[in-house]
This record gives structure tokens, C-alpha cells and sequence, in this order.
């Protein structure tokens, strides 16, 4: 009966009945304790069971993982191979914009078509090798590739990649046993990795006109060996002499245009001197080879004299990037990884390669600069800047390049009498270092010892001229090898028989350019961009088998020296080569007739400023000045196809230069001959002859007839001049209204009731009327805007702007100050009326036109304010002046444009001081004071460049070089010609015409202009060279 009450009850508690009466407290202990046992087993058996299922829904998440990234891998796949040819081109569109039309695209299209013949002479590292013969670790990679293309080996077997990639360190030729040899063809070179292309664009491109491989020429060479030794072991020098006779034969007897990049413009140079010379050192073509079979050398990226990164790769195995990654991650390069002592087999390895002493700094000091100065004189750093109501003054940092290797930032920014410096090349070199037998690795660092590796940071600073000796003493055999083939100095006299060595060769500043004077020299080179000048350095911590010296990362220049970062003094250039390096020679040594140019070929200098790609859509970009990638910029494809479709240099344009020199080294121009001289004082014709450019100012009167406006140039000090730019072709009376890199926004009056708007390029003549605004009330306030402006030599490429008007309605209802704004855009050419802008009673614009700077207008206000319209955004803002600037009743104050950045003039009553400040930072207001002058009753209107500015006083117009305290213009006006308004002028050489581009603009509508605004906001510039609309 008790098992069935258990069956019964078991079952009566499945079935839930009532809850039993309670007869006594011994039951309803045990119900408590009963309920809890239960609660821990239900407990206990979902935590098991919850256990159970967490194992198993995590292998299932990564089997479902693992499942989903290859239905995904196949479905792209699958997509990849089934949508059409250009639907990656149409994606691509649709994010940035339509894709402007590719170089060789765009020249087909004028008629251009294959005429000269094209060499390519590859740089150092972007041609291929491959082995022909090696040692048994490298088995099954006959005819593979060492160098280029995946670099698979290097991560297989990377110390016999490094033994096969190695020459014999006493003769620069191959090791015993070992061959490896330059790809050839147009494959050598066109990618240098799989999706990373070196000269596959420009090939591309040059195709689109008609060339071929009959055509082009790929002039590969092992760049590990010395110059002279490619010849000696692979006869390469008699190759490229033999193909380009064979192209100029073969094509009707067009010249070649040779286009070299980075060390492949040495090595070009030197087989123009070994074409020339008598075998059997030289080629024997004679005299007169290059005169024959040579067209033009378009040098890109070359490094004529050298380059510093040379300097860090040799002593260290540095460079900015090296430097970098031990700054991220300390002690990782110093120390084994997976065994290999990573730096010191690389070191071992290119010490070997003799073409790196090829790149070593030339001419010394006095190319590079010595203890106390430098070419490039002062570094701009960021002054010291107080907001608001604070004093500000700036101070310009001085930076010493030619201390091209300092031990300590102390040193490097001493004055050199207080440096003590121990002379190290007769230091002992001691014993070798420490339980050095145990290295893997051996380098020359391990025979100088203790003794020596101290000596050489006890001399604390090396220029130009002594690393030469810094070289010999910590790379000997590499420098004894280096002295039979190369030379780094400038010769006192060309005409010693000692230059007709080949080691001269490929110093610019140690041979002649042959006697060609039909031939034309280009140097095609980015800048913009931070390029490593010289080193801080330290020694290592004290380490047996590692290289004693590193740049040191900590030294840092913070906001004070913006120059130094990372333990790098950086210039300009295009991240290798800095702009001295590749600029000199064409802009001076080889300009005109000189004793390194005898023949007087025409030489040319074509400078691309850096603009880096919006998006990761654009790739490596169509504007970069970067070293390698500026192979792929647009605008220097275009002048490279020019050129081998027939063009000179003058049809080019001439000159594009961008980089001007600092107003602190004009003294030491001074003392390189007497046109430096006179050059160097007249600063408007440094500045136009820089910068390509026509640059002045457009006088106008207002109770003049008709408002005739007169220019009045920099260059010459004659406003009547033939070559000064008029508006005689505007057959109307007109009135200019605004002004704005190389247009004119005016108003006709030949119809007195209704004024009508025009635009005008004056350097072309070419005007175009536009709609008039949409409202009729009194003009107020007009400015133009030159968003992006074309400085390309094509007359066809044009410009995009705006307009803004600002008008005041003959009744206003408020006593606040209510001015319309209407902006005229160019891409939709229409007006547009945005919201109003109201000042405070009292409140007007200045009478002094707008001032254009850092992508913005700017108005003077009665009330000392500043009226700011946006371009970008087209929002308006006002905004005080710093206490300290408008707390003088009795100063009048104008504003003006001071190299691209806002300026304030301000002037004391009567005769007194006359200052100007600039404002540092846009975006956070902040001011700094530059100059005070003492200008007595006259007052600046505009800076002209760094040092000038232009000044009005009755009757005359006066260019004032305040840096020096002179006069350095006087133009007497016309007691008629009295000038009310002035407008500032450059433009350049070449500008845009005006066109139409409404169909094209509204097939795209908003959303193109709006992408189209992103895209230059994120570039941060406005007014790059590129694809322009107006």
C-alpha cells in the first residue's frame, strides 16, 4: 500500500492537487527543505545542461563562421567574373565623381600621336632580378625572381635570399657560384609588386597615342652594381647604345626622349659621358652621339646631388620608416626575430651593392651647408601664439641642415663654438667588441671596437664633407670599392684630363653635358611633402652583435620646431629627394651657357605639388608628388607625352616652378655670380620667374571715364608697358568689381539701366557675360572666389569659381544693417540667393575689397569686426579682433592677403607706426604679430611676397621692401589716375578660357557637387592643378 500511495502521489504531484492540510510543524519543516533540494537539482541540471549547449553552439559558430566567409568569397567571386568590364569604373563614379579622362585618353583626343621613340631607365630597387645560377639552398628557382614581383623566397628561405642577393665585398661583381641578372623587357619594371606599379601607367598611357613595344624601350640593369660595372659584366651601357640607334633607325630618324627615374638619372647621366668617350672605357660613339640620337632627357625624381637617406642607410641601416617602427616598437628590430639579427643581414648585404655610394651628398659643404648655415636657411616653424587678448610675437626657428648627422638634439641645435669636437680618424679602433665570435652576423662595426664606435659619437656632428670621412672610417672596404667608382666633389677645372675617369661621371658637378645644343634637360620632380634632411643620433645600449648608432625618436621639436619629428629634420621635396637636390642643376648649374653646360642645352624644371588621394577609391592618386607615385600623376604624364609627341619645352610652358627660397639665403645667392646678385634683389621677379606667373595690380577710378582700369606689374617699373596686361579687348564701359587668381568679375554699363555681370580671363583675353543676379537691389559688396584654378599650359582646361554678391534693399525694415547674398556658381552657372546677413545697427562694410585666404572671404567691418564667408560651406561668421589690435580708437585698420593666410594692417594717426599681423590658425582665430614700420604718411595695401609690399601715397604707387629697408619701386601716377579701388592680381602664364559646362554639370545634379566638396575638403587645398570645371 505505500509503494501505490508513492505511484499515487508521484502521480498526484504531476498532476498538481491541492496543496495537503498541515497537521503538525514536522511538516512544515520538511516542505521548506524539500522545495530547495528541488530548486538545486532544476539549478544544477541547467547550469550542466547550459554547459552542454554553449560547447556545442560555440563549434557551431565557428564551423557557421567559417561557412559564411566562403559563401561569401564564392558569391564575389561569382559576381567578379559576371558583372561587366566596367562596372568596377561605374562603382568608382558613382562614390567620387566622374574620373577625368586618363592623359593619353585626353591627347588622342587633340590629334597627338606616336612620333619620338621612349626609353625607360628604371630607378634603384623597382627592377627586377633573377637568378640564372645559384647555390643548392636555392634549388627550382632558376629564372625566378629575387627581386620584384611577390618576394615569396624572402620568407621561405631568407638567409639564402640574402646570400644570393649579396655581391663579393672585395670586387662588386657576383660571388663565386652565384648569377643574378636584370628581367628585361617592359615587364622589368612596369610593376615592382603584384598591384604596386612603377611605370606600368605612364606605359599605358603612352600606348593610348599609338606606341609599342617596337617604340618603348626598357633599359633595365642590375642596380646593385657600380655604373661602369654593368658594363664591364653584363655590357649593358653598349645595350641601351645599340637599341637606341636601332629606334632612332627604325623610326624615320626620330630622336629618342630618354626618361630616367630616381638613381636611373645618374646612371643615364653617366652613359651620356661613356657614349661619348673613346673605348675601351667609353662607348665611342663620338662627340656628337647624343646630338644625334637623343631628343630629350626627362629626368623624374632624379637625385642629382645626393641624397641623405643615403647617409642613414649606410651608417645605420636607417631610414624614416626604420625609425618609425622602433619608435612603435621598441627593441623589435634590435633584437632577433625568429632568429634573424634582421638589420645587421641587410646592412651586410647592401653594403655590398656599390650603386648605394652612388646617392651619397655632393659637393660638400657647399652644396649642403656647413656647421652655422645652410641653403635652405631658416625652417617657417609655428610662432608663439596667444589667443585672444594676449601679446603675440613670432619667431622663425633657424634650422641648421647642414649638420646633416648630430649625436643629440643639444648638438644639433648649438652654436658651433660651444660644440667640442674630438676628431676621430685618427682614433684607435681598438679591440673587437665583446664575445663578438658569437654573432651570426658580421659587420664592419664589430672591428671597430669599443675605442672606435665611442670616437665616432665624441665628434658629435658630421656635414656633407666630413661623412665622406665618417664612411671610411666605419665602412672601409665599402668606401675602397666606392673611391674607383665614384667622385662627390665640384671641380675647379673641367678641362683636367682627370675628369675624363668614369668615377666623374655621374657628378653633375664634375663633368659637362655633351655637346648638344638641340637636346632638352627636364627635371620632373613632386614637392610638398616632408623629406628627411638630416639626422639626430644616439648609440645604442651596449650590445655586442647589434649596430651601435640608431636615429634617436625621442628628439622631438614639438610646436616650437615643427621641422624635427621622430629624430628627422625634414625640407621639402617629395619624400627622397629634396627639392636641392633635385632642382640645382636645371634651375642654375646647367642654366644657359655655363662651364657644366658648355653646348647651352635648354634645361627646364616642371614641379608637381603633392595632392594625396581623397578616398582608398582613387588608389595611390592622379596628384601625387610622391616619389615613386608621382609615376602615376596625370599632369606630369601629360608633359612626358607632349614631349614624345614632338613638343618643346617652350610649347610646354617652360617652367612650372612652386617652391620658393627662403628670404634668409638670398644673401648667400648673392654670392654665387652677379646675375644671382641682381636676381636676388629684385624680389617681384624671384617670385614671378618661381612661381610662373604674371603678378600685379589692376588701378581703377572711379570718376575716370568709363572707368578704364590700368595694371600696373612687379617686373617692370613702367606701367606703359608692351608687356603688361590689358583690358583694351573689353570694347564696353565697364567697372571691375572683384578679383581672384587669374579672372576678373566686372559689370558692363553699356546699358545704364541694367548692369550686366561678365568674367574675364585677362593673359587670354577671353571674357564671358553671365546671368545677372536674381534680385535688382544696390550692390554692396562683390567678391569672386577661384575654387580651382587651371595652371596647365592646355588653354582648353578652365577654372571653377563663385561669385558672391552681397546687396542692400532700398527699404529695410529694421534698424539692423540687411544685405542679400546671392552666389553665382559656375559648375550650375546660375545664381543662388542664400539666407541674409545682418550686421548691428551702425554696423557697414568696409570700402576696401574682400580679401581671399585659406578657402574663405573676409570683409572689414566699421565696428573692427571681420565678416567671413565660407566657400566650402557658404555660411557667413563675424568675429572680433584679439583685444590688444582693436582697443585704439585712433589706428585705422585694413585687411590684406600675406602668403596665402589672412592679414591685418593697422596704422596710427598722423605719422606714425604701421604694423601687421597674420593670422596663424583660421580656424581658432589666433593672431601673430610679424612687423612694425615705420612708413610715415603712407599705408600698405598688399604684400607682394614675403618682404615687399605695395603702398599708396598721392600720386604714386610705391613697392617697399621692408626686410631691407628700400624702396625698391616708384611709379608716378597721373594726376588723373588717382586710384580708388585696387585689386590684386596673379595669375598664371598660361590660364583657363571661360566655358560652358551646364549640360555637363546638371546631368549630375547636387549630388556630384556635393561629393565634389567633400573631396577637396578632405585634400584640405583648393586650387590644385587637375581636373578643373568652370
Amino acid at each position: 500500500m505505500s509503494f501505490l500511495r508513492r505511484r499515487k502521489g508521484k502521480a498526484a504531484s504531476d498532476s498538481e492537487p491541492p496543496s495537503p492540510p498541515i497537521d503538525d510543524d514536522s511538516q512544515k519543516e520538511k516542505e521548506p527543505q524539500t522545495q530547495k533540494e528541488e530548486q538545486q537539482q532544476k539549478h544544477t541540471h541547467k547550469k550542466n545542461g547550459g554547459e552542454k549547449q554553449q560547447r556545442w553552439s560555440c563549434v557551431d559558430s565557428c564551423c557557421w563562421f567559417i561557412g559564411f566567409i566562403c559563401s561569401i568569397w564564392w558569391f564575389l567571386l561569382f559576381l567578379y567574373n559576371a558583372m561587366p568590364a566596367s562596372f568596377p569604373q561605374y562603382v568608382t563614379e558613382a562614390i567620387t565623381g566622374p574620373m577625368t579622362d586618363p592623359p593619353g585618353v585626353k591627347l588622342r583626343k587633340e590629334g597627338l600621336t606616336v612620333k619620338h621613340p621612349v626609353v625607360f631607365v628604371p630607378g634603384i630597387v623597382t627592377g627586377g632580378l633573377e637568378l640564372w645560377e645559384g647555390h643548392s639552398c636555392a634549388d627550382g628557382l632558376f629564372r625566378k625572381r629575387l627581386w620584384g614581383g611577390t618576394f615569396g623566397e624572402v620568407y621561405k628561405r631568407p638567409l639564402c635570399w640574402v646570400e644570393h642577393m649579396s655581391l663579393d665585398n672585395e670586387t662588386g661583381l657576383d660571388p663565386p657560384g652565384i648569377r643574378v641578372r636584370p628581367v628585361s623587357g617592359l615587364v622589368a619594371a612596369d610593376y615592382f609588386a603584384p598591384g604596386y606599379f612603377v611605370w606600368a601607367v605612364l606605359i599605358a598611357n603612352l600606348a593610348r597615342i599609338g606606341y609599342e613595344e617596337k617604340t618603348m624601350y626598357m633599359a633595365s640593369y642590375d642596380w646593385r652594381l657600380s655604373f661602369q660595372n654593368t658594363e664591364v659584366r653584363d655590357q649593358t651601357l653598349s645595350r641601351i647604345k645599340s637599341n637606341i640607334e636601332l629606334m632612332v633607325a627604325t623610326n624615320g630618324g626620330n630622336k629618342v626622349v630618354v626618361i630616367p627615374h630616381s638613381m636611373g638619372v645618374l646612371y643615364f647621366l653617366h652613359f651620356m659621358k661613356w657614349v661619348e668617350a673613346p673605348g675601351p672605357m667609353g662607348g665611342g660613339g663620338g662627340s656628337d652621339w647624343c646630338a644625334k640620337h637623343i631628343k630629350a632627357v626627362m629626368n623624374i625624381g632624379g637625385p642629382f646631388l645626393g641624397v641623405p637617406k643615403a647617409i642613414a642607410g649606410i651608417f645605420s641601416m636607417e631610414a624614416r620608416d626604420i625609425a618609425v617602427a622602433r619608435a612603435f616598437a621598441p627593441g623589435v628590430l634590435d633584437k632577433d626575430v625568429f632568429g634573424l639579427q634582421t638589420l645587421q643581414h641587410m646592412m651586410r648585404m647592401t653594403r655590398t651593392w656599390d650603386a648605394t655610394m652612388s646617392m651619397i651628398p655632393k659637393g660638400g659643404d657647399t652644396i649642403w651647408g656647413g656647421l652655422d648655415w645652410s641653403p635652405e636657411g631658416y625652417c617657417n616653424c609655428s610662432a608663439k601664439k596667444v589667443k585672444n587678448n594676449d601679446t603675440i610675437s613670432a619667431v622663425e626657428k633657424r634650422v641648421n641642415y647642414g649638420r646633416i648627422v648630430s649625436f643629440g638634439k643639444d648638438v644639433a641645435e648649438a652654436d658651433s663654438s660651444k660644440i667640442e669636437m674630438i676628431d676621430f680618424r685618427d682614433a684607435v679602433k681598438g679591440n673587437f667588441l665583446a664575445n663578438a665570435t658569437q654573432c651570426d652576423v658580421w659587420t664592419e662595426y664589430h672591428e671597430m671596437g669599443v675605442g672606435g664606435v665611442k670616437a665616432v659619437a665624441d665628434y658629435k656632428v658630421y656635414t656633407a664633407g666630413s661623412i665622406l670621412d665618417l664612411f671610411h672610417f666605419v665602412a672601409p672596404k665599402l668606401m675602397a670599392r666606392g673611391d674607383n667608382h665614384f667622385s662627390y666633389g665640384i671641380a675647379d677645372n673641367l678641362d683636367d684630363p682627370k675628369y675624363e675617369h668614369y668615377k666623374y661621371w655621374s657628378n653633375p658637378l664634375e663633368t659637362k653635358l655633351p655637346n648638344a645644343p638641340d637636346m632638352e634637360i627636364y627635371s620632373m620632380y613632386g614637392v610638398g611633402i616632408p623629406t628627411e634632411r638630416a639626422y639626430v643620433y644616439k648609440l645604442t645600449p651596449s650590445a655586442e652583435c647589434y649596430i651601435p648608432f640608431q636615429i634617436d625618436t625621442s628628439a622631438e621639436g614639438g610646436s616650437e620646431d615643427p621641422c624635427l619629428k621622430g629624430g628627422i629634420y625634414s625640407t621639402d621635396g617629395d619624400e627622397t629627394v629634396p627639392v636641392l637636390s633635385a632642382g640645382f642643376m636645371c634651375a642654375k648649374g646647367w642654366r644657359g651657357k655655363t662651364r657644366f653646360n658648355p653646348a647651352g642645352i635648354p634645361s627646364y624644371i616642371r614641379e608637381y605639388d603633392h595632392a594625396p588621394p581623397a578616398n582608398l577609391l582613387e588608389g595611390r592618386g592622379t596628384q601625387s608628388g610622391a616619389h615613386v607615385d608621382i609615376m602615376g600623376n596625370f599632369a606630369l604624364i601629360e608633359d612626358v607625352l607632349r614631349v614624345a609627341a614632338g613638343a618643346t619645352g617652350e610649347e610646354l610652358g617652360g617652367d612650372k616652378i612652386l617652391t620658393r627660397i627662403s628670404p634668409e639665403t638670398l644673401g648667400s645667392c648673392r654670392l654665387v655670380s652677379k646675375e644671382w646678385y641682381h636676381a636676388a634683389y629684385d624680389s617681384f621677379k624671384l617670385f614671378c620667374e618661381k612661381t610662373n606667373t604674371t603678378y600685379g595690380f589692376f588701378l581703377q577710378s572711379k570718376f575716370y571715364p568709363n572707368r578704364v582700369c590700368t595694371f600696373l606689374p612687379v617686373e617692370d617699373n613702367n606701367i606703359d608697358n608692351s608687356k603688361t596686361i590689358s583690358l583694351r579687348f573689353l570694347h564696353f564701359p565697364y567697372s571691375i568689381e572683384a578679383a581672384d587668381r587669374g579672372l576678373l568679375v566686372g559689370v558692363s554699363h553699356k546699358n545704364h539701366k541694367i548692369p550686366r555681370y561678365f568674367v574675364c580671363a585677362p593673359t587670354t583675353q577671353y571674357w564671358k557675360q553671365i546671368p545677372n543676379p536674381k534680385t535688382r537691389y544696390f550692390t554692396r559688396g562683390t567678391a569672386i572666389a577661384v575654387l580651382r584654378s587651371s595652371s596647365n599650359s592646355n588653354p582648353v582646361l578652365s577654372s571653377w569659381f563663385k561669385i558672391i554678391r552681397l546687396s542692400e534693399p532700398e527699404t529695410n525694415p529694421s534698424f539692423d544693417n540687411h544685405y542679400i547674398c546671392e552666389v553665382f556658381d559656375s559648375n550650375t552657372w546660375s545664381w543662388k540667393q542664400l539666407n541674409d546677413v545682418i550686421l548691428p545697427h551702425g554696423v557697414l562694410l568696409g570700402t576696401n575689397s574682400p580679401v581671399s585666404a585659406c578657402c574663405a572671404l573676409y570683409w572689414h567691418l566699421t565696428n573692427n569686426q571681420i565678416l567671413a564667408f565660407y566657400q566650402d560651406k557658404e555660411t557667413w561668421e563675424t568675429f572680433a579682433l584679439p583685444h590688444p589690435m582693436c582697443n585704439n580708437v585712433h589706428w585705422k585698420y585694413s585687411l590684406t592677403a600675406y602668403q596665402g593666410r589672412l592679414a591685418l594692417v593697422r596704422k596710427e594717426g598722423g605719422d606714425g607706426f604701421t604694423e601687421y599681423w597674420i593670422m596663424e590658425d583660421h580656424r581658432e582665430k589666433i593672431w601673430s604679430e610679424r612687423k612694425r614700420l615705420s612708413t610715415r604718411r603712407t599705408s600698405v595695401i598688399a604684400f607682394c611676397d614675403s618682404d615687399v609690399a605695395l603702398m599708396k601715397e598721392y600720386g604714386k604707387m610705391i613697392f617697399y621692401n621692408f626686410k631691407e629697408c628700400r624702396v625698391s619701386k616708384l611709379v608716378e601716377l597721373e594726376s588723373w589716375h588717382e586710384p580708388d579701388y585696387i585689386f590684386s592680381f596673379p595669375a598664371t602664364k598660361n590660364p583657363g578660357n571661360i566655358a560652358d559646362h551646364v549640360t555637363h554639370n546638371l546631368a549630375w545634379g547636387w549630388c556630384f557637387k556635393f561629393i565634389l566638396l567633400l573631396k577637396d575638403m578632405e585634400r584640405g587645398v583648393y586650387g590644385a592643378t587637375g581636373d578643373s570645371r568652370l
